[in-house]
């Protein structure tokens, strides 16, 4: 407890005349007599309205669009049920290799090369089985070298390679012009198809017959989508339906497997989940 000490004498000196000062100078409120004149309140609906109130132009309001129904409609809505189909929805793709798909099961994971390789081959070995296997004009038509065994080869069977679908002549020494290529393989690299085509029909002349199915497979190997090629999900959509409708698309022409599924219960295993 401080000890409790009196006001300094100095403090009074100052304090007194400036309390003094204060008081007198405080203003006085009198009390107003009955003859005197109040000013009555202003009233607002009294003030000039033009006076005080600038007026502006109105802003300009943007005319309303009409909405396009049949747009906003049309619009992708999210899947919240994956479509009851054994290879299911594409995801994405790993590498530019891989396609990753979603089906009921679990995840499904297909080799984009092997698959298409597969679906390829299945469809020339019907086309060539049937009425042969459908030829497409070329608008321009594509010359490239060949040595002599090579030309000789594709003059003198020239309606064994009509029937692949294939159409060239000779057009000078050791050039070849195709002007017609395999309908389903349109899209493909001619000059090397062709000359690929072309070595293993050398290679099995002599059992061509029997060798039929080993041509076709090496036109879809050099025809089907291969690595490093980017993929939009209806383009994968579309593989994933064609490998659901293709015979024996489980494996490729050389025995590899096209697609695997990992069910839950594998990939809660492969987390140890619920363990």
């Amino acid at each position: 407890i401080l000890p409790q000490t009196s006001t300094p004498t100095a403090f009074k000196s100052v304090y007194k005349p400036l309390s003094a000062q204060y008081k007198h100078t405080r203003p006085s409120i009198e009390p107003i007599s009955k003859n005197q004149h109040v000013a009555a309140p202003i009233s607002v609906t009294s003030i000039p309205t033009k006076s005080l109130i600038t007026h502006h132009a109105s802003p300009t309001v943007a005319p309303k669009l009409p909405v396009d129904k049949t747009t906003y409609d049309e619009q992708p809505k999210p899947i919240d049920v994956i479509p009851s189909t054994p290879l299911g929805m594409a995801i994405g793709q790993v590498k530019q290799t891989f396609i990753l798909a979603e089906n009921n099961d679990g995840l499904i994971l297909v080799d984009m090369h092997a698959a298409h390789e597969r679906i390829l081959y299945e469809q020339l070995k019907n086309d060539y089985s049937g009425d042969g296997i459908k030829s497409q004009a070329l608008l321009l038509p594509v010359c490239f070298s060949l040595n002599d065994q090579q030309l000789e080869c594709i003059e003198t069977n020239a309606l064994f390679f009509e029937q692949l679908g294939f159409r060239a002549q000779q057009i000078g020494q050791n050039q070849l012009q195709v002007t017609h290529m395999p309908m389903l393989l349109k899209d493909s690299p001619i000059a090397e198809l062709l000359e690929k085509t072309i070595d293993e029909f050398i290679e099995h002349k002599e059992t061509i017959n029997e060798a039929v199915n080993q041509i076709l497979s090496t036109m879809a190997c050099h025809s089907a989508i291969r690595h490093g090629r980017r993929l939009s999900n209806d383009e994968m959509n579309l593989l994933l339906r064609q490998i659901e409708k293709t015979e024996k698309s489980n494996y490729c022409n050389h025995g590899r497997p096209t697609w695997k599924c990992l069910n839950m219960k594998e990939l809660d295993r492969m987390f140890k989940r619920g363990q």
